[in-house]
C-alpha cells in the first residue's frame, strides 16, 4: 500500500504537534529524492524526513539520517541558504490532497517549503514570501507539463484540483451521488475512480466499514471515517504479512485485515519507518537473489557445458592407443601406399584375424608423414588423459556446489545471500567483477584491440594485429596491469585488467590470457606454448623500432596446452 492521503494526514498532524515553532539546525540531501532536516523544538530534536522517490514518497519523523555527502547538491544549497536557522511556523494540510506546507520565519523573511506527495509526480518546491518559485528537488519545464512549470522565478501554482468529489470536503449529498451512479452494489474499484484523493486501501476500509455495499452505507462509513480524520483521531497501526513481518502502516486500525496481522504503533513516523525498512530490505533480498539466481545459472551451464566437452576430450584422449596402432601400421606400409590418397585399408597386424582398419589419411602428406601425425596424436591424447580426468573430476565437484548453492538461493536471507555472491565472486572489492563473466567478445576499447571476460570476471584486452598491440601495450594498459607473450615468438601483446590489485588475479585468469596469447601466435598449432607474463610497468617498445613490438624483464612463465 502506498502512502495515502489518510496516511498522509496522520504524518503531517504528528509533525505539528511535534515540532510547533522548531528551529531548522541542519539540511541534509543524501540523494536525489531525499531531504532531511533536523529541527530543534526547545530540549526536544526532530529528524524529519522528505522523499519525492516515485514508489517510496512520503514525509515523517526518522530515528537516523544517512550520511550527508561532502557536496551537497544545488537544492539542499537553496534551502540551507534560506531556511537554516528559521523557525518553523506552521504546518499546514491540504485536506484529502497529499500536499503539505511548511511555513518558516527567519529574521530577513519567510518561506514556504511545498512537499507534494504524489508518485511519480512527488516534489519539494521553495517558494519567497510573494509565492515565487525559489527552487525545487524537481525541475518541471514546459515540456513536461504545459500547464504547470516548476522552475525557478516562475509562481507557483498548486496541482489542478479534482473535478470528482473529495469525501473529506464536499457535502455527503455529492459524495452520496457520486457513488450512486455506482449502482446498487459499490465496489472499492468504483469508489477508487467515483471520488477524489480515495486510494485502494482506503476504499476496502470504507466497504469493511458499512453495513453493506450500498452508496448510503458506504457514504456513511466515509463520513465516520473523514470525521476521524478532522478531529485528529488517528490511531496508527502496523500492518503484518502471514510470517509476521511488518510490512505496510496505516493511521488506524484496520477492519479489512485480521485482527491477529496488525500492531498498534506508538507514532504514525514509528510505524511508517519500520514498515519502510522492512519493504526495503525484502526489496534488496530480492535483488540480491536475483543477483545469485542468475549468477548461479550462468555457472551452471558454464559447468555443463565443459562438463561435456571434458568427457568429449576425455572419450577422444582414450584413442591414443589406437593412434599409435595406426600409426605403427602406416609406417609398415610406407612403400605400398602413395601420395594423394584421403584413406587407406589396411591390415590391422594387431588383430589375429588382421582385419583391415581403415585410417584416414592426409592426401599433402607422405605415407611417413601421415605415420608421424597419428604418433603426435597419440603422444598428445596419453599425456592429456591424466589431466582431463582430473580436470572432469573437478568439474564435476564444481557443478555439484553451484547447484547446491542455487538450491540454498531461494531461501536464503540477506546476510547469507551476500556471503553466497561473495563466494561465486560477484561481490568482491578484490576482483573487478561485471555483471556476467562471460567469454564471449563485447565492445572494442580501440581499433585493433578486442576485449572479453575470464571465467573469474577479469577484463581481458588483446591486439587483433602489431598496431593493435602497438595500442594495447603503449596507451591502453595501466602499469599494474598483467601483460603477457608467447616467449621468444611472434604473439598478440594480451593484458590482464587488475584494477591496480595484480596479486590478486587468479591462477586461471592468467591460464586462460595465457590461452588466447598462444591460440593468436606463431605458435597456435604446437602442443604446449610457453608464454611469459609480467607488469606492464615493466614492458618498454624499443626506442626506432616499429609498431608491436616491445621488450620486457621481470618475467615469468607459464606452458599452457593447447586445446
Amino acid at each position: 500500500m502506498p502512502f495515502d492521503s489518510v496516511v498522509m494526514a496522520a504524518a503531517v498532524s504528528e509533525i505539528r504537534r511535534a515540532s510547533r515553532d522548531a528551529q531548522i539546525t541542519k539540511i541534509y540531501q543524501p540523494s536525489s529524492e531525499e531531504i532531511y532536516l533536523h529541527l530543534r523544538a526547545g530540549s526536544e530534536r526532530h529528524l524529519l524526513l522528505l522523499s519525492v522517490h516515485p514508489q517510496r514518497f512520503r514525509l515523517h519523523f526518522i530515528r537516523e539520517s544517512p550520511p550527508n555527502p561532502a557536496s551537497p547538491p544545488q537544492f539542499c544549497m537553496v534551502l540551507r541558504k534560506h531556511l537554516e536557522g528559521a523557525r518553523l511556523a506552521a504546518v499546514e494540510p491540504s485536506g484529502l490532497e497529499r500536499i503539505a506546507r511548511f511555513r518558516f520565519e527567519r529574521s530577513d523573511g519567510a518561506h514556504t517549503l511545498v512537499a507534494e506527495m504524489m508518485g511519480k509526480h512527488s516534489n519539494l518546491t521553495l517558494l519567497d514570501a510573494e509565492g515565487r518559485i525559489l527552487d525545487s528537488i524537481k525541475h518541471v519545464s514546459g515540456r513536461i507539463n504545459r500547464v504547470r512549470e516548476i522552475l525557478p522565478g516562475r509562481p507557483y501554482l498548486p496541482p489542478p484540483a479534482p473535478a470528482k468529489p473529495d469525501p473529506i470536503s464536499a457535502a455527503e449529498a455529492d459524495v452520496r451521488n457520486a457513488l450512486g451512479a455506482l449502482g446498487e452494489k459499490v465496489t472499492a474499484q468504483g469508489i477508487v475512480k467515483a471520488l477524489a484523493n480515495v486510494g485502494p486501501f482506503l476504499a476496502k476500509e470504507a466497504l469493511a466499514r458499512a453495513v453493506s455495499p450500498t452508496p448510503d452505507a458506504v457514504t456513511g462509513a466515509l463520513r465516520d471515517l473523514m470525521e476521524q480524520v478532522r478531529g485528529e483521531q488517528f490511531s496508527p497501526t502496523l500492518l503484518l504479512d502471514e510470517e509476521g513481518h511488518p510490512s505496510d502502516a496505516w493511521a488506524f486500525e484496520s477492519l479489512s485485515v485480521p485482527e491477529t496481522r496488525q500492531d498498534r504503533a506508538p507514532s504514525m513516523s514509528l510505524a511508517l519507518e519500520i514498515s519502510h525498512d522492512f519493504q526495503t530490505r525484502q526489496v534488496n533480498i530480492e535483488r540480491l537473489r536475483g543477483e545469485a539466481r542468475e549468477r548461479l545459472n550462468d555457472l551452471i551451464g558454464r559447468a555443463e557445458r565443459r562438463l561435456r566437452e571434458h568427457e568429449d576430450a576425455q572419450a577422444e584422449a582414450e584413442k591414443a592407443e589406437t593412434y599409435r596402432i595406426m600409426g605403427e601400421i602406416l609406417q609398415a606400409n610406407a612403400g605400398v601406399l602413395e601420395r594423394g590418397q584421403a584413406e587407406a585399408d589396411l591390415p590391422n597386424y594387431y588383430d589375429p584375424d588382421l582385419t583391415p582398419i581403415r585410417i584416414e589419411l592426409d592426401p599433402l602428406l607422405s605415407t611417413q608423414e601421415n605415420a608421424e601425425a597419428y604418433f603426435r596424436r597419440h603422444r598428445k591424447a596419453k599425456s592429456s588423459l591424466v589431466h582431463l580426468t582430473e580436470r572432469k573430476e573437478a568439474e564435476r565437484q564444481k557443478l555439484e556446489e553451484w547447484r547446491r548453492l542455487a538450491h540454498e538461493t531461494e531461501s536464503a536471507e540477506e546476510d547469507r545471500l551476500l556471503e553466497i555472491l561473495r563466494e561465486i565472486g560477484t561481490v568482491s572489492p578484490a576482483e573487478p567483477q561485471g555483471r556476467r563473466e562471460a567469454k564471449e567478445e563485447v565492445r572494442r576499447p580501440a581499433p585493433g584491440v578486442r576485449r572479453t571476460q575470464s571465467t573469474d570476471g577479469y577484463e581481458i584486452w588483446y591486439g587483433e594485429h602489431r598496431e593493435g598491440n602497438d595500442t594495447l601495450t603503449t596507451k591502453l594498459a595501466a602499469p599494474t596491469d598483467l601483460w603477457l607473450h608467447v616467449r621468444a615468438g611472434a604473439s598478440a601483446h594480451v593484458v590482464i585488467r587488475t584494477a591496480k590489485k595484480p596479486e590478486a588475479v587468479p591462477h586461471r585468469t592468467l591460464v586462460e590470457a595465457a590461452k588466447i596469447a598462444a591460440a593468436h601466435s606463431e605458435s597456435k598449432h604446437a602442443g604446449i606454448v610457453p608464454v611469459d607474463y609480467t607488469l606492464k610497468k615493466y614492458v618498454r617498445k624499443p626506442r626506432g623500432s616499429g609498431p608491436g613490438q616491445a621488450l620486457y624483464t621481470h618475467e615469468k612463465t607459464l606452458h599452457v596446452e593447447q586445446e
